[in-house]
């Protein structure tokens, strides 16, 4: 009996030693070594657990998934492994699993955020929004500095739409943490579709001082300035976007266009539209209607008129720009024929248009002129 007795704590003794040889193995990344020794020790709940966080740490998520599996057959209330392997679910998508897990830990514990937490990030990957939102909420109000929930937060407020509440949010939490660049991106974000554009450049022009100078935030700046009607700065970003990341981005032509025409630089405004023309793949149909607003700008309705045509040309079902082309033809064109023309051919091609009722009204107009001029009589019937 005391043999026996002797050997039952030998083997604990070693038993333990396995288990402490593989915990100093894990603390050093030395995972498969870790897992060997646990693999040596008796088949307990919390040595599956551990062969399963050795085999995650290495990447086989499968394997930690079966491990932990095994561990739950034995003990299904370690609060611990079960919350590893909700996240090994939703890391593989297995989305239903996962949302049992932390739904049941939740309940459990209803005061932890991060079960609040990781429950709105499942429902972030099922694409619905509003319950994410809901969930992110509950983790926020049982934490208000919960800075990944804050993030999941603001980007699905923003994703919705709800910009004025991620402002709040955001503009809150960076009272403690003012240098946050993460946080003052959402914000600045939130504010640019806000159109808030005074208060966004001052969260851009911070974050560029914190040295978040990336693309995107580069070009919000100067779209900012633009929104504040401030050209000249907003060119001036735009600028330094062509030289430190892309010299043919055609939107940024576009808009450094729209800033040189509202400065009235009419020949840069020309030349930046063309080199947006360049770059940019069809659809030109708005690159052609500011280059048109060049030309008639500069009282060039000839070639005004040329570009409306190639915009129409670029999206033939676009009755916006088929009128505009109209109008441009009946600005250029001396005859009254030929403008009316243009006018009939309108409202054939686009009889339900919002623009219908003031193009008859116009050909109506053209056709008694015509008439009084001594034309060939033309009926009203068009």
């Amino acid at each position: 009996m005391r043999k026996f007795t002797i050997l039952i704590v030998l083997l604990h003794f070693i038993t333990q030693a396995q288990i402490a040889e593989g915990d100093s193995l894990m603390t050093v990344g030395n995972y498969q070594a870790a897992m060997w020794s646990y693999q040596q020790a008796p088949e307990e709940a919390s040595t599956f657990f551990k062969i399963a966080r050795a085999s995650a740490a290495m990447g086989n998520t499968d394997d930690a998934i079966d491990s932990y599996m095994d561990g739950m057959a034995l003990d299904s209330t370690d609060v611990r492994a079960r919350f590893e392997l909700g996240k090994l679910l939703l890391g593989i998508n297995d989305w239903s699993s996962a949302l049992n897990i932390f739904n049941a830990l939740q309940e459990e514990f209803p005061a932890n955020a991060t079960y609040h937490h990781y429950i709105g990030k499942t429902y972030q990957d099922l694409k619905q929004s509003d319950t994410a939102i809901t969930s992110f909420k509950k983790a926020l109000d049982l934490n208000e500095n919960y800075r990944a929930a804050l993030i999941e937060y603001l980007v699905e407020n923003i994703r919705a739409r709800n910009y004025n509440v991620a402002s709040v949010y955001a503009q809150k939490y960076l009272k403690d943490y003012p240098d946050d660049v993460k946080i003052n991106s959402l914000y600045g974000q939130a504010l640019m579709n806000s159109r808030y554009s005074d208060k966004a450049i001052e969260v851009f022009e911070k974050l560029f001082e914190l040295g978040s100078d990336t693309e995107y935030n580069r070009k919000s700046l100067a779209y900012a300035y633009f929104a504040a009607n401030d050209h000249e700065k907003s060119n001036e970003n735009y600028e330094k976007f062509l030289q430190d990341y892309d010299d043919k981005d055609p939107q940024v032509y576009f808009m450094m266009s729209k800033n040189y025409l509202a400065l009235n630089e009419f020949e840069l405004a020309q030349d930046y539209i063309e080199r947006a023309i360049v770059f940019k793949t069809p659809n030109l149909a708005q690159e052609y209607l500011q280059l048109s607003s060049v030309y008639a700008n500069k009282k060039d309705l000839k070639n005004a008129l040329a570009a409306l045509r190639k915009a129409s040309e670029e999206a033939p079902n676009n009755d916006d720009i088929a009128y505009q082309l109209v109008i441009g033809a009946d600005r250029y064109y001396a005859d009254k024929k030929t403008k009316l023309t243009y006018y009939e051919n309108f409202l054939e091609n686009f009889p339900d248009s919002d623009y219908t009722e003031i193009a008859k009204e116009r050909a109506g107009d053209l056709k008694k002129d015509i008439f009084m001029d001594g034309g060939d009589i033309v009926s009203d019937d068009n």
